[in-house]
């Protein structure tokens, strides 16, 4: 009886330890997991499993390629036969989605399982501010607003691949931070897989791994080293998806899409504003085989009709795609919430609530974006962040530059760019921390 006790005795000690030095990630973990549980439990009480597939992308791309992968064994969005492949989205979550189906759990534990990751996703951007800016106070209002940030528990209770994507994401920057570069490339590898933005975004990591090698006093050939590892293991992840693309579709291409988007988005939109009439090559298919729009095959067909419509003035197309993507910065990310969340699934309560106050609260939102992106500007003052700064504000323009000027409307917005909410948030912290210590100077200064 002596040594069972004992043991116990000194698991307890061990526990107590543990949670008092880990005891705000744990906070942080526990408070980020449950609004977002309690969330997916209130949309399964409300609308059942079908309100986890209550968008259409959830539905008809990411929900169909996972019950085909279980059902057919084929990557491919047709309802029925002929399956043709699909080339338009990346493999990863459709996988993550088909997991649980296989195992036959309801699609409560996919929320459930995203719930989890956007709780990791609080403590990982809480190590990050900390060891950035060391500054507890910051570091704990980073990791409270990704715990509370509403969007983003909105998109954990839906079967898209944006928690997913941030997830993978923000632990690539973590092990950037972590001095971990190769495993920072391999979980940017597995986020390419799951939105081949991360593609442009790793010229940019593997930058800062070089500068950092550069900074630490490393020779040109470990330099070089450290640059090939890390691009090994992005390539070890992202090239069985490019062979199979080639293969399939004899294009070495993570994804279909660039030139479907660019035509359907900021082309129309370019030749609504010059009054151009632009060639319609969107193919004549069959309702039921419709999705085969975002082929390969019709990639051609969208590249031509944009050359055609922007020959002559394609620096009135940059023009417009250049507003799409300045755009994306002040659309509203919480309109979609009230209006199209709230109204429908509990008209009640939104009926209870005055007009007035709906609007208020929609203008603090927008206010609340607009003060991150100013004090996150003022941060560049400080020499000793720049380094990370400039890292930051390259994602934030890519990220911009593409979803921004392919789609910016807010509710997109929102989710394409959870990844980067941790550095927003921390830039904008410092830069609010340098601000209050600027006006303390000055105060001091102005009473003598």
């Amino acid at each position: 009886m002596r040594l069972p006790s004992m043991a116990l005795v000194i698991s307890l000690r061990a526990l107590i330890r543990f949670s008092k030095e880990y005891r705000t990630l744990i906070v942080l973990f526990v408070l980020a997991f449950s609004v977002r549980a309690l969330y997916a439990l209130a949309v399964q009480f409300l609308s059942g499993e079908h309100g986890f597939i209550a968008f259409s992308d959830a539905e008809f791309f990411y929900y169909r390629l996972a019950r085909n992968l279980v059902d057919e064994g084929v990557y491919s969005l047709a309802a029925s036969a002929p399956y043709y492949p699909e080339a338009y989205h990346t493999p990863l979550y459709p996988w993550f989605v088909a997991a649980f189906l296989l195992l036959k759990l309801p699609l409560l534990t996919i929320a459930l399982a995203q719930a989890f990751l956007g709780a990791v996703m609080a403590m990982l951007s809480y190590s990050i501010a900390r060891n950035i800016s060391d500054s507890y106070p910051i570091a704990v209002s980073v990791g409270l607003l990704m715990a509370f940030e509403p969007m983003s528990i909105f998109w954990s209770g839906l079967l898209m691949s944006d928690t997913l994507f941030a997830f993978l994401f923000i632990t690539s920057v973590y092990l950037l931070l972590a001095k971990k570069p190769a495993m920072s490339m391999l979980s940017l590898g597995f986020a390419a897989l799951t939105r081949p933005i991360a593609l442009y975004c790793a010229p940019v990591f593997l930058l800062f791994i070089a500068w950092e090698a550069y900074r630490a006093g490393r020779s040109i050939r470990h330099i070089g080293r450290d640059i090939a590892v890390a691009l090994a293991m992005f390539a070890v992840v992202v090239s069985p998806w490019l062979i199979r693309n080639y293969v399939t579709f004899g294009q070495a291409s993570l994804t279909s899409a660039s030139w479907y988007v660019v035509y359907v988005f900021p082309l129309m939109e370019f030749a609504h504003d010059k009054g151009l009439s632009i060639p319609n090559a969107l193919p004549d298919l069959p309702q039921e085989e419709q999705y085969r729009r975002f082929s390969f095959e019709y990639v051609p067909h969208y590249q031509r009709a944009f050359f055609e419509a922007t020959k002559g003035d394609l620096l009135g197309f940059a023009f417009v795609y250049g507003k799409r993507s300045l755009n994306s910065f002040v659309t509203d990310r919480y309109e979609f919430l009230v209006t199209g969340v709230l109204a429908e699934k509990v008209p009640a309560l939104f009926a209870a609530v005055p007009a007035a106050m709906v609007q208020t609260m929609l203008l603090v939102g927008q206010m609340f974006w607009l003060a991150v992106y100013a004090l996150a500007l003022v941060a560049v003052a400080i020499n000793r962040y720049r380094p990370w700064w400039l890292f930051a504000v390259a994602l934030v323009g890519i990220n911009a530059l593409l979803s921004g000027g392919l789609n910016p409307v807010g509710t997109d917005m929102s989710r394409y760019s959870l990844g980067l909410y941790p550095l927003l948030f921390l830039f904008a912290g410092i830069g609010a921390r340098s601000l209050w210590q600027r006006s303390r100077v000055w105060r001091i200064v102005s009473s003598q």
